[in-house]
């Protein structure tokens, strides 16, 4: 390049760089629509096409991406509430099923959920058998209405206490089989 000044040697270098960025194919397409929007007389035939055939193209893929992406969105929300409403109706099972074990009222219940809470477990039954443990015991029913209870018990007020009491003391001791056999079809009887 002997004969060259400085500036035909820039010019040339630039003519060669601007024919490798023309040819590159990563980055041709950019560098040739930079210059378009420089120099809007400049003529490449293949950003025409591009921008008849290609560009419509990647426009309906662009929405048809979208599209997906959306539906994707929309599927993955429907899964996550079937498995969250199959996780409730598992839930909501074992709780009516403790409640019928251990016999709990709404209230009782509340507690089972609030011992769950607290200790954040997800254990419904061990929640419910701590609950149960936890509850003061009933306390029995006394016994009312009759006067068998081994206590009280007084023949002759159970044979009526009237004037035949005797006689029928007297019957029991005599032959309890036949005894019994003669006040269950007393009573019997007075059923029907």
């Amino acid at each position: 390049m002997s004969g060259t000044t400085y500036e035909q040697a820039v010019a040339a270098k630039s003519v060669d760089v601007l024919a490798k960025l023309l040819k590159d194919p990563k980055l041709g397409s950019s560098v040739k629509r930079a210059i378009k929007a420089i120099e809007p007389n400049a003529n490449f035939p293949e950003l025409d096409a591009e921008d008849q055939f290609v560009a419509p193209v990647r426009e309906e893929v662009a929405g048809v991406r979208k599209e997906v992406s959306g539906l994707a969105e929309r599927l993955d929300k429907l899964i996550q509430q079937g498995s969250d409403r199959d996780a409730e109706t598992a839930l909501r099972a074992d709780f009516d099923a403790v409640q019928k074990k251990y016999g709990f009222t709404d209230d009782g219940l509340q507690k089972v959920m609030e011992r769950m809470k607290a200790k954040n477990s997800p254990d419904v039954e061990a929640a419910a058998a701590f609950i149960a443990e936890s509850l003061p015991r009933a306390r029995p029913a006394t016994a009312t209405g009759t006067n068998y209870l081994p206590e009280s018990f007084n023949l002759k007020t159970v044979m009526g206490g009237g004037d035949d009491s005797d006689a029928r003391a007297t019957a029991v001791s005599k032959d309890p089989w036949a005894f019994f056999d003669a006040e269950v079809r007393d009573i019997l009887n007075d059923a029907a």
